[in-house]
């Protein structure tokens, strides 16, 4: 997120995750966690499960939104990790992004 200096806090809010994913295989529905730490257990979004919509020419891509309303204060020294699992069946994640405004 490119704070200035690197070891100040994200102070902002988040408010959209979008996940996009090909080689869906029986999966309907993606569950996140958002991590500042790579063991999954310093969470700045908890468990949060959405539907996953395929495409509308490629049934096995497809799409998750999470919309967020959340006001996060946080020292991102490091990258975000995103753990997601399926409710059933797999798929492989292609990129996950997050919408947030902050000023710092």
């Amino acid at each position: 997120m490119d704070m200035f200096p690197p070891d100040q806090p994200f102070e902002g809010y988040l408010s959209l995750i979008t996940v996009h994913m090909s080689a869906i295989s029986a999966a309907t529905e993606l569950s996140i966690r958002v991590c500042v730490d790579n063991t999954g257990d310093k969470m700045i979004i908890t468990d949060t499960v959405s539907d996953i919509y395929t495409g509308l020419t490629t049934p096995t891509k497809g799409s998750v939104v999470f919309a967020l309303n959340a006001y996060a204060k946080t020292k991102l020294t490091t990258d975000l990790f995103c753990f997601v699992k399926t409710n059933t069946g797999s798929c492989t994640i292609e990129e996950v992004n997050m919408t947030y405004f902050g000023d710092r």
